[in-house]
C-alpha cells in the first residue's frame, strides 16, 4: 500500500509546486527508519516501533477508509498521512546527551522515587535498586550488575515514553538539533512542518486536544490540508496495530528480565485470534490465558471503542468531505478467558473499598473512640498544610539548611501560621426534646486545597498517592514533614456532620474554591459540589472549614457522665454542672479537652474561641515542649527524666501528640520522646493512639541509642545529686551495648557502686562492698502455692554469702534495684548451681563467681523439661525445648545472644531466665498414637511420649550457633551421644501422665 500512496502522491504533485512534498517524502522514507532503529536500544522490552509499525498503521488506515477514498485525498493529506506514520514515534529515539541530562534531572529522580514508593507499580522492583541522597540518585548496593543495568534502561524508557509524542514534534521541527537527523527543512514551509509536528504530538493526547487542530489549512499549490482528519486516522491506525509480530525475540534477549507489564502486552498481541477491519466493521476477538492479560486487552479494546465513538460523534467536524464516507462500526471487541471466570461481565474479580462501609467501620469498631478524635484529625490536616506552606516559603532561607525543632528561627516562623478553631452555639436547650447544636469552624493559613488535592481527599486511602504534594514533602527535613498518610482520617468528620463547607485558596495553583462535601451515608450519597471563585489577591492561601453538629443532652442520672477515656486513661471533664448546662454537653466538653490537649504540644499557635470568647491561645509567646535534645539520625526529639524517685515517667509522642506507650518503660531513668519520623503507616495505628507492635522493637533500640549519645552532655549540663548520678550509672551498666562505646567509656560511670542497701533492716552497705567480698549468691524461688499468695512474686530477696555470713537484703524499692542487682550478678557470677531446698519443693539457684567442675543443674529438673512434666496443669504446646547445659556437655553450649523463636527455655523465673548456659534438647515430645485422652477437672490433656530426635540438621544448627567456636562438629556429635546415653533410659517411652 505504501507504493500505491507514493504513486498517488507523485501523480498529484507532478509538474506543480507541491512536487516538493514527493521529494521530501522519498528522502524521509529512507532516512527516518534508520532513526527508528535506535528505539530498541532504550525500549527493547516494548513492542517494535520501527518501519514495519509505520507501514502497518498506513495499511490499517487504508482498510478503514477504503482505496477509493484515499484516491480523493489531496496531495498534502497523502504526504501528512505517510510522513506522520513514520515520524509519530520518533520521539522514542533518545540520544546520549538527552539520556545523560535525564539521569541528572530532578524530574527523573523524582520519577524513580515515585515508582519506588508505589509497591503496585510494575517497575517497583527495578526502582528499588536506587535511593535519593540530597539531589542525587545513588545505588542501594554498591555492586553493579546486569539487573542494575536493565533497571536503568527500563526506568529511562518509562520516563521518556510519557513525553515521546511531544518529543516527536520537537524532532520534526528541528531534527538536526534534537537527534542529528539530516532531514532538510528548507523546502517545505515551516508552517506545514509545525502542523505535521502537531499531528504527531496529539496521537497520545486526550481527544479534546485533537479537536483543537485546524479542520482545514491552506496547503501547497491549490491543495488544502486537513490536519484534524489525518490526526484522527493516525490514532486509529496506531491503536489497531494488534498482530503478534509487534515484539522481537531478538530484542527481548538483550535484557535479563522482562518487566511484567511488557510481558502482558506481548501476550495481549499473541491472544488475538480473530482480526477483521474494513470500511464497514471492526471485529476483533482475543483469547487470553490469564486475568491480567485479559484485563490489559480489555483496556486496549476500550481505547479503540472510545476513540471510534469520539470520532463518530464529531465526524462532521473532522471529515473534509462527507463523500469520504463514515467510520466503520464496531461489531465485536471481545475478550475470551481460558479456564477462568468473571463475576461481572468484563471485570476481573477484585476487592473494592466501599466508602459507606469504611465509614461504618470507623464507627462500629471504635477506631475513633469519641467525636473529639475526629476534630483532632481535622486539626492535624491544618497542621500538615501549615507545615508544607512554612517549608515552601522559608526553605530557601539561609537558616533552613540545618533546621531543627529547637531552632529559635523555626519557632519564629511557626508564629506566621496560626490556626483558629471556633465553637459557636446555634441553638440552646429549650425543651426536653432539643439537643444542643453547634457550628464548628477551623481556619488555617496552610497550603490550601487544589482541585487535584480534592481527587485524593474524595478517595478513601489515596492521599499518599498525591505525587505533587509528595515531591514537596520529600524535600522537607523528615522531622518537619506532615504526619497525614492514611486518607481515612478526614472522612471521620462524617461522624459529626452530614455536610461540610470548605472555602480554600491553593498556594501553589492560586485557585480559589468553594467546596461542599456530603456524608456518603446521607441521602446525597457523598456527592461533592465544587465552585470556582473569582481570584483575588486579597485572599490569603489557606482553608476555612465549617460544619454544624449536635450532641445529645447530658444525662444527669449517668454516674460516669463526667468521664471520658483516651489512651487507656480515664479523664474527668471539669466545669460540668448537669443542672446548668444550657450551652453544652459532655461530648462538647470532650471536644474542648481534645482541642486543648492537641494545642499544647503543637508547633503552631492554636486559638480556641467559644461563642466569640477566646478560651485559650496555646503557644502564644513561645514554643517549648520540654524536649531538650534532638537526634537527627533517628528523628527523635526527647528529654531525660531523672527525678531520683522510684518511678520516672516514660511518655511517647508522635509528631507532638501523646500516644500510648506500648514500648518498654526504661528503668532508672525516664524519658519523654517525640517521634518525628515520617513513616506514619509503619509507626502508629490509624487512629494515632498507639505505636504499632512492629515498630516497638526498633523504637526501643533507637531511644536507647539517642539517650546514650547525649549522656556525657546531659551529666555535664545538669546539676545532679548523688542519687541521680547513681541512677545514670545504673542505667548505663544495665542497658550497655558494645556499640555505645563510641560515645563514652562505661568505666567512667561507676557511681552505682556507691548505692547503699539496707542489710537485715539494720545497717546500710554499698553495692561495691557486697560484690567485692561475696563469692556465692543464693536466690531461693518460692513454690507455686506461696507464689500465688504473694502476688506471683517468684523469688525471695537474694542471700549473699559474705565472709561466712549470710546477709539477706531489704530495699526501699525492690523493683529497679533488684533488676540491677541481678544484672550485676549475671555479669560477674557466670556459673549457676541448682539445688532443691530442704523440703524438696523449691529450687535454689546459687550464683558462683569461680568455675566449678561439679554438676551444676539438677537432673530431675532437666528430666521434667525433657518429658514435658515441668508443669502439671497444662499440656506443653511445643515439641522441643532448650535445656540448661551442664559442664559435662559443655561442647553443646549455644551462644548467649542467640535469639531463638519457636522454642521455650528451661524455666528459671524472673531476671535470670536468659543467663544460664543453653543447649538444644535432642528429644522431642509427640502425642501418643493411641489418641487416648485423660479427663482432668477442667481440661482434656493429651498423652505425650518422648522420642529421641537427633538429626543431621540438629548437628548442623548446633555447630552454626555454638558458644565456643573452637568446638568441631564431630565433638558436637559425640557430646549429643553422651547426653542421650545418659538420659535415654530415664525419659524414653514415658507418658505425660505417668
Amino acid at each position: 500500500m505504501i507504493k500505491k500512496l507514493e504513486r498517488l502522491l507523485f501523480e498529484k504533485t507532478e509538474g506543480s509546486q507541491s512536487d516538493i512534498l514527493y521529494t521530501q517524502w522519498i528522502y524521509d522514507k529512507r532516512l527516518v527508519p534508520k532513526a527508528l532503529s535506535l528505539i530498541s536500544s532504550i525500549f527493547p522490552h516494548y513492542s517494535m516501533h520501527d518501519q514495519s509499525h509505520s507501514e502497518t498503521i498506513i495499511n490499517n488506515i487504508v482498510r478503514l477508509v477504503g482505496v477509493d477514498t484515499i484516491e480523493q485525498f489531496t496531495a498534502i493529506d497523502i504526504w501528512f498521512l505517510l510522513t506522520s506514520a513514520y515520524y509519530h514515534d520518533i520521539g522514542m529515539a533518545i540520544d546520549a546527551e538527552k539520556l545523560e541530562k535525564a539521569l541528572k534531572s530532578e524530574a527523573f529522580i523524582n520519577h524513580i522515587i515515585d515508582i519506588k514508593n508505589d509497591n503496585t507499580h510494575y517497575l517497583n522492583i527495578y526502582a528499588s535498586h536506587f535511593h535519593k541522597e540530597g539531589k542525587q540518585l545513588v545505588l542501594e548496593n554498591r555492586d553493579f550488575s546486569i539487573e542494575v543495568y536493565d533497571s536503568v534502561k527500563f526506568l529511562l524508557a518509562d520516563y521518556f515514553r510519557k513525553y515521546h509524542a511531544k518529543r516527536s514534534e520537537e524532532i520534526i521541527i528541528d531534527p538536526m538539533k534534537e537527534i542529528s537527523l539530516n532531514s532538510p527543512r528548507g523546502i517545505i514551509p515551516q508552517r506545514i512542518i509545525k502542523i505535521l509536528g502537531e499531528i504527531c504530538s496529539v496521537h497520545t493526547e486526550d481527544f479534546e486536544k485533537v479537536m483543537k487542530l485546524p479542520i482545514k489549512e491552506v496547503g501547497i499549490d491549490t491543495y488544502d490540508a486537513h490536519p484534524r482528519y489525518i490526526a484522527c486516522l493516525l490514532r486509529l491506525g496506531d491503536l489497531l496495530d494488534l498482530d503478534n509480530n509487534r515484539f522481537s525475540d531478538v530484542f527481548l534477549r538483550t535484557v535479563k528480565t522482562i518487566p511484567y507489564d511488557s510481558l502482558l502486552h506481548r501476550d495481549k498481541h499473541f491472544s488475538i485470534i480473530h482480526f477483521s477491519v474494513d470500511q464497514k466493521e471492526i471485529d476483533i476477538t482475543a483469547k487470553c490465558i490469564s486475568y491480567d492479560v485479559a484485563t490489559i486487552t480489555q483496556h486496549w479494546f476500550s481505547y479503540i471503542r472510545k476513540e471510534v465513538v469520539n470520532q463518530m460523534l464529531n465526524w462532521n467536524n473532522i471529515v473534509p468531505n462527507l463523500n469520504y464516507g463514515y467510520l466503520p462500526t464496531i461489531k465485536n471487541l471481545k475478550v475470551e478467558l481460558e479456564e477462568w471466570e468473571y463475576i461481572n461481565d468484563k471485570e476481573k474479580p477484585v476487592f473494592n473499598v466501599d466508602t459507606e462501609k469504611a465509614l461504618e467501620l470507623l464507627k462500629g469498631t471504635g477506631l475513633y473512640s469519641h467525636s473529639g478524635q475526629s476534630i483532632r484529625e481535622l486539626l492535624q490536616n491544618s497542621v500538615d498544610a501549615s507545615l508544607i506552606r512554612l517549608w515552601l516559603e522559608h526553605h530557601t532561607d539561609e537558616q533552613a539548611k540545618d533546621l531543627t525543632p529547637n531552632n529559635p528561627i523555626f519557632q519564629e516562623w511557626c508564629k506566621e501560621y496560626p490556626i483558629t478553631i471556633k465553637l459557636d452555639t446555634i441553638s440552646d436547650i429549650t425543651t426536653e426534646e432539643d439537643n444542643p447544636k453547634w457550628k464548628i469552624t477551623i481556619e488555617d493559613l496552610g497550603i490550601g486545597i487544589s482541585l487535584d488535592d480534592l481527587k485524593f481527599i474524595s478517595t478513601t486511602g489515596s492521599s499518599s498517592k498525591n505525587k505533587k504534594k509528595k515531591q514537596i514533602i520529600e524535600e522537607m527535613p523528615e522531622w518537619l514533614r506532615p504526619s497525614g498518610a492514611f486518607g481515612i482520617g478526614f472522612q471521620s468528620i462524617f461522624m459529626l456532620a452530614d455536610v461540610v463547607s470548605i472555602k480554600t485558596k491553593s498556594l501553589i495553583e492560586q485557585t480559589e474554591l468553594m467546596i461542599e462535601l456530603t456524608n456518603p451515608e446521607s441521602k446525597r450519597k457523598g456527592e461533592i459540589l465544587i465552585k470556582k471563585l473569582p481570584p483575588s489577591y486579597k485572599t490569603k492561601p489557606g482553608t476555612f472549614l465549617s460544619f454544624n453538629t449536635e450532641y445529645s443532652k447530658l444525662d444527669t442520672n449517668e454516674s460516669s457522665g463526667k468521664y471520658y477515656y483516651r489512651l487507656g486513661r480515664r479523664y474527668m471533664i471539669e466545669d460540668v454542672d448537669p443542672f446548668n448546662i444550657s450551652k453544652g454537653s459532655i461530648e462538647m466538653k470532650v471536644i474542648i479537652k481534645e482541642i486543648q490537649d492537641f494545642a499544647k504540644q503543637n508547633y503552631f499557635h492554636i486559638r480556641l474561641i467559644i461563642d466569640g470568647k477566646t478560651v485559650s491561645e496555646e503557644n502564644k509567646k513561645d514554643i517549648s515542649f520540654g524536649f531538650e535534645y534532638f537526634n537527627k539520625e533517628h528523628n527523635l526529639h526527647f528529654n531525660i527524666v531523672n527525678s531520683g524517685k522510684p518511678n520516672n515517667p516514660n511518655e511517647v509522642y508522635y509528631k507532638n501528640q501523646l500516644i500510648n506507650n506500648s514500648s518498654n518503660d526504661l528503668r532508672f531513668l525516664g524519658s519523654q520522646v517525640n517521634i518525628l519520623k515520617n513513616d506514619t503507616s509503619n509507626i502508629i495505628s490509624i487512629n494515632r493512639n498507639y505505636i504499632l507492635p512492629s515498630y516497638v522493637k526498633d523504637f526501643d533500640k533507637e531511644r536507647l541509642e539517642c539517650i546514650f549519645k547525649i549522656i556525657p552532655e546531659y551529666v555535664k549540663s545538669n546539676k545532679l545529686n548523688d542519687l541521680q548520678k547513681q541512677k545514670v550509672s545504673m542505667f548505663i551498666h544495665f542497658y550497655w551495648e558494645e556499640d555505645f562505646a563510641k560515645y563514652f567509656k562505661k568505666e567512667e560511670y561507676q557511681e552505682w557502686q556507691n548505692y547503699q542497701i539496707l542489710i537485715n533492716g539494720k545497717g546500710k552497705i554499698s553495692l561495691k562492698e557486697i560484690f567485692d567480698k561475696t563469692e556465692n549468691i543464693i536466690i531461693n524461688l518460692i513454690d507455686e502455692d506461696e507464689a500465688n499468695e504473694a502476688n506471683d512474686i517468684f523469688y525471695k530477696l537474694p542471700t549473699f554469702e559474705m565472709e561466712g555470713s549470710n546477709l539477706e537484703l531489704t530495699f526501699e524499692s525492690t523493683d529497679d534495684i533488684m533488676a540491677f542487682i541481678l544484672h550485676i550478678i549475671k555479669k560477674n557470677y557466670p556459673y549457676i548451681k541448682e539445688e532443691l531446698d530442704e523440703n524438696n519443693r523449691s529450687y535454689i539457684r546459687r550464683f558462683i563467681r569461680s568455675k566449678t567442675e561439679s554438676q551444676l543443674f539438677n537432673q530431675d529438673a532437666v528430666i521434667k523439661y525433657i518429658t514435658g512434666k515441668f508443669c502439671d496443669w497444662f499440656s506443653p504446646s511445643l515439641e522441643r525445648y532448650i535445656l540448661p547445659c551442664d559442664t559435662k556437655y559443655i561442647k553443646l553450649r549455644l551462644r548467649q545472644d542467640l535469639k531463638i523463636s519457636y522454642f521455650d527455655k528451661h524455666y528459671i523465673r524472673e531476671f535470670i531466665s536468659d543467663h544460664f548456659p543453653m543447649m538444644m534438647s535432642p528429644y522431642s515430645l509427640k502425642s501418643s498414637s493411641s489418641g487416648d485422652q485423660i479427663n482432668d477437672e477442667s481440661d482434656q490433656i493429651v498423652k505425650l511420649i518422648v522420642e529421641k530426635s537427633v538429626t543431621e540438621s540438629l548437628y548442623d544448627w548446633t555447630y552454626k550457633n555454638r558458644y565456643n567456636k573452637d568446638v568441631t562438629k564431630e565433638e558436637i556429635i559425640e557430646a549429643y551421644k553422651q547426653f542421650t546415653d545418659f538420659f535415654d533410659d530415664k525419659v524414653l517411652n514415658l507418658k505425660y501422665n505417668e
